[in-house]
């Protein structure tokens, strides 16, 4: 592909990701889906909706704007992709015109946006042309030059979105939190305060969508029982308290079997990994979550920090709205980062 058709591409997924933006949608360009440490391909637009309280959705969008585009093998693939992936829909985004290619998927049910739609998106500029935010290249570019100094800030982010797909539970969660301590220090320490922000904005939109996920069955239990859910998850991450009280136990009995001269070291283990567990500020992060109204707003709140993090310019955590404010200094809080250093930082 020539860098003119790249750029052509790109410009399509751009203007795709702010239709459905504009649209309601929570919306990510360039998703990678991977197998067993091995990347199988990249998701050019990758949709979440909360529809009402019980209900989510996430869909695929696959968009080729091509002389060529093939829009028939595109709806197949996409298909299969959604199969693989679990998600619940796909869309073809394709400058192909012919009426049967959206016949087809319909009946297979895959939404076609065709070559008409396409000719209606408006123009989305990069904010390097007077654009109201940044574009995913743009946003890279911010960290590829720094990536042998500050720790491949761009396989970083990578890796977060692929969890999007992959890890959407409470292990993500607590994994998106573990990005978020690492940009969040970062911003305190490194001389690019301003992207090291960016991704702290980045990652805790990625960690609200992802709890938002994870709670969606909790909506009918009571007020206790939720927060227990959720402080246990945060705790204990994708398996929960019983997983990893099994695991320890599985370890203590082998140390009882293979090494009995180590005397009382499996009761150690038990007690250390237990006190460990306990260290760990859930309740800090629960009984704010789960609090109705925010947990009804986790939406909306990754909306807002998604838009700081890509804005034009960078957005100052006292420039955030109230609600998204008070989320980042609970996060903050449950990493342990100081409020105040954080705020001086990009003062």
């Amino acid at each position: 592909m020539s860098s003119s058709q790249a750029d052509k591409g790109g410009r399509t997924e751009e203007a795709l990701r702010d239709y459905f933006m504009r649209a309601g949608y929570f919306s990510v360009r360039g998703v990678p889906f991977r197998f067993g440490g091995h990347d199988v391909t990249d998701i050019d637009v990758w949709l979440y909706l909360r529809p009402s309280s019980l209900t989510r959705e996430r869909i695929l969008v696959d968009a080729k704007d091509k002389g060529k585009p093939k829009a028939l093998e595109r709806v197949l693939w996409v298909k299969g992709l959604q199969s693989i992936t679990g998600v619940e829909g796909s869309i073809v985004a394709t400058t192909d015109k012919r009426p049967a290619v959206r016949q087809f998927g319909e009946a297979h049910g895959v939404l076609v946006l065709d070559g008409t739609f396409l000719g209606r998106l408006p123009t989305v500029l990069p904010a390097s042309a007077g654009g109201e935010r940044l574009f995913e290249d743009e946003l890279f570019q911010l960290l590829t030059e720094y990536d042998r100094l500050l720790g491949q800030w761009r396989v970083r982010l990578l890796e977060a979105k692929a969890r999007l797909i992959e890890a959407m539970d409470f292990g993500g969660c607590n994994a998106w939190l573990t990005d978020t301590h690492y940009f969040a220090n970062q911003t305190i320490t490194s001389s690019r305060r301003e992207a090291a922000c960016r991704l702290t904005y980045l990652m805790i939109s990625y960690f609200l969508i992802g709890l938002d996920y994870s709670i969606r069955r909790l909506v009918f239990e009571h007020l206790d029982e939720r927060q227990r859910a959720v402080e246990d998850g945060f705790r204990y991450g994708r398996g929960g308290r019983a997983d990893v009280e099994r695991s320890v136990s599985i370890a203590a009995q082998l140390l009882d079997n293979y090494a009995p001269e180590a005397g009382g070291l499996a009761g150690q283990l038990r007690s250390r990994i237990a006190h460990d567990f306990r260290d760990i500020p859930a309740d800090v992060l629960s009984e704010y979550f789960v609090r109705p109204e925010v947990s009804r707003e986790l939406f909306g709140m990754a909306r807002t920090f998604e838009a700081a993090a890509y804005a034009q310019t960078v957005v100052r955590p006292e420039q955030l709205e109230q609600h998204a404010q008070a989320t980042l200094g609970v996060v903050l809080d449950f990493l342990r980062i100081e409020r105040a250093q954080y705020y001086a930082a990009l003062s």
